[in-house]
């Protein structure tokens, strides 16, 4: 299968015998007949070699954004990574931090229930001050 890219020819171009100057016209049929030769299969090979060309350019730069996107996204992830390690770090210590305070509290807690004890036997009813 052949394609040729055709466009309008401008004016004054037909029967200018101008072979193979105006890309528009490759089969010559502006030109009379054996005038000009048919170059529309080596027109179109050109221009399917020009455009796959592009095409590979395109997907090439398709390819390293999408993957220098992909290195951006892996950035940031790291950058979270390393935001979530400093609270899971805070939150080690904070732990830590607030089970030595329970400790704390629990022997507060047994010292005044002895305190209580002590008062209640003190100031039980019958008992004298």
């Amino acid at each position: 299968m052949v394609f040729v890219v055709s466009a309008p020819l401008p004016i004054g171009v037909a029967g200018a015998h101008a072979c193979g100057i105006e890309p528009s016209c490759c089969d010559g049929s502006d030109e009379p007949v054996g005038v000009c030769p048919n170059i529309c299969k080596q027109a179109g090979e050109e221009y399917r070699k020009q455009n796959e060309a592009l095409l590979k350019i395109r997907k090439t730069v398709c390819w390293f954004r999408y993957h220098l996107s992909g290195f951006a996204s892996l950035k940031r992830h790291i950058q979270g990574a390393k935001i979530r390690g400093t609270y899971v770090a805070f939150a080690h210590k904070e732990k830590t931090r607030l089970e030595g305070s329970i400790e704390q509290l629990k022997k507060d807690i047994v010292l005044q229930e002895k305190e209580l004890t002590r008062l209640e036997g003190k100031f039980a009813v019958g008992s004298r001050w």
